[in-house]
């Protein structure tokens, strides 16, 4: 799903993404405008996102074709990406094109889907959940089925592994200025601190809804700390030491 608020009153977009067809609602005037529609096993759309300050619609496939509409269902551009399905998409103000596969690789592209020449000295392992650009300055974050997450620059550079030991992050996004990341694991969401120029980069600032605390327990001579934690990443100990637990 994606929401798009037009800058003009009359306008304001909701895509949904079905089996076959990727539907645009017009939510103020309550009409529908068919966007694409499939035919076929391994060619229906797998994820639906909106380019910043363009009234353009990024589609992406499982049959590994990225697809850029505008918002009357004309079809800008359209290439083949990936040998598998692309899974996440994201665009950054000034057409910058990120996208994902559900085999772990990147692509990087314009809005006419011309490729650029940019890649990252590292690889993923898993499905690329999710991929986000930076509003203020550019960077983009990818986050992989293993919760693996990386910000980088536009430049291809990490800036910063936030990655968790104790947590497999499913979901994030940044705040509108840029200065924040929100990541959620099971029923907690926690925010980020990821201005490099802020004296708190990299750290956590904020986190809610955590389900469980371990506040005042103690681990010293307990048994099974070396057991795989509830999340499926690193140790109990880890886990509970995480939570406000003590050795």
């Amino acid at each position: 799903l994606a929401l798009r608020r037009t800058q003009r009153e009359s306008e304001s977009y909701y895509s949904g993404r079905f089996r076959r067809e990727v539907v645009l609602f017009d939510l103020v005037n309550g009409t529908t405008i068919p966007i694409l529609s499939v035919t076929g096993d391994m060619n229906y759309p797998t994820v639906v996102r909106f380019a910043p300050d363009e009234d353009l619609l990024l589609v992406g496939r499982y049959s590994g074709h990225l697809q850029v509409f505008d918002t009357k269902g004309r079809r800008r551009a359209g290439r083949r990406v990936f040998d598998r399905a692309v899974t996440a998409v994201a665009a950054g103000p000034d057409g910058f094109v990120v996208c994902g596969s559900n085999d772990g690789r990147i692509g990087f592209f314009n809005l006419q889907l011309v490729p650029m020449d940019i890649s990252l000295p590292t690889k993923y392992a898993r499905k690329i959940l999710r991929i986000e650009v930076n509003p203020q300055t550019g960077d983009f974050a990818v986050l992989d089925e293993t919760g693996a997450l990386d910000v980088w620059s536009r430049g291809g550079a990490r800036r910063i592994n936030l990655t968790s030991g104790t947590e497999r992050w499913t979901s994030m996004a940044f705040d509108p200025q840029g200065a924040l990341l929100a990541t959620s694991a099971g029923s907690a969401v926690y925010v980020f601190d990821v201005k490099p120029s802020s004296p708190t980069f990299g750290q956590r600032l904020q986190k809610f809804g955590q389900a469980v605390s371990c506040e005042g327990m103690r681990l010293a001579g307990a048994k099974g700390l070396d057991a795989p934690a509830p999340s499926g990443k690193g140790t109990l100990g880890e886990w509970l030491m995480d939570r406000g637990a003590t050795g």
